[in-house]
């Protein structure tokens, strides 16, 4: 008599794991996923530090036309970039213009964030005069934000009172210069 086995064989089985090809395309598809993760997460940090620093230069541009509007600047045209101060990474321009007949003014405030603003590169002003640093003509650079007030004509003489001052808002625009 022949030997009968206890066990069937293993052909009649049902298969419970998985072959080779189905983990090779299992791990394809989670390396995949995983590229695509990793670019939205570079994306969405770029978009946050962009958004950051747009943040940054609207509050520069504002603090800057508040310093115009109570005269701690000379409200005067300046179409060459300039740095706000010493510390500071950012370059600035004011354009004044007459708007219509009256006492309107337009005043446009441009924020340019310096291509150099490192600490080391902080110290550069100390050192150099503005206009012989690189990248500081206008034509070169897009502004990183840009602000238009209109206002009343300052008076000549020096008796304005804040309120005076103060009262000078007609209209705001704040624009986002990509």
């Amino acid at each position: 008599m022949g030997q009968t086995h206890r066990y069937p064989s293993l052909s009649r089985l049902p298969r419970t794991g998985l072959s080779l090809l189905e983990i090779i395309v299992a791990l394809a598809v989670l390396a995949g996923s995983a590229v695509v993760l990793s670019q939205m997460i570079d994306i969405g940090s770029r978009h946050a530090e962009r958004a950051a620093q747009i943040a940054e230069a609207q509050t520069v541009a504002h603090n800057l036309l508040h310093e115009l509007l109570i005269q701690e600047r000379p409200l005067t045209t300046n179409e060459t970039p300039e740095p706000i101060d010493l510390w500071s990474p950012y370059d600035y321009t004011v354009l004044v213009e007459p708007v219509g007949i009256g006492q309107l003014l337009s005043v446009t405030v441009e924020i340019y964030r310096r291509q150099d603003a490192t600490p080391e590169a902080m110290l550069e002003p100390l050192v150099q005069p503005v206009g012989e640093r690189s990248g500081v003509d206008r034509l070169d650079r897009v502004a990183d934000f840009r602000l238009t007030r209109w206002m009343r004509r300052p008076r000549a003489t020096d008796e304005t009172t804040l309120s005076d001052k103060t009262d000078s808002l007609f209209w705001t625009q704040s624009e986002l210069i990509q």
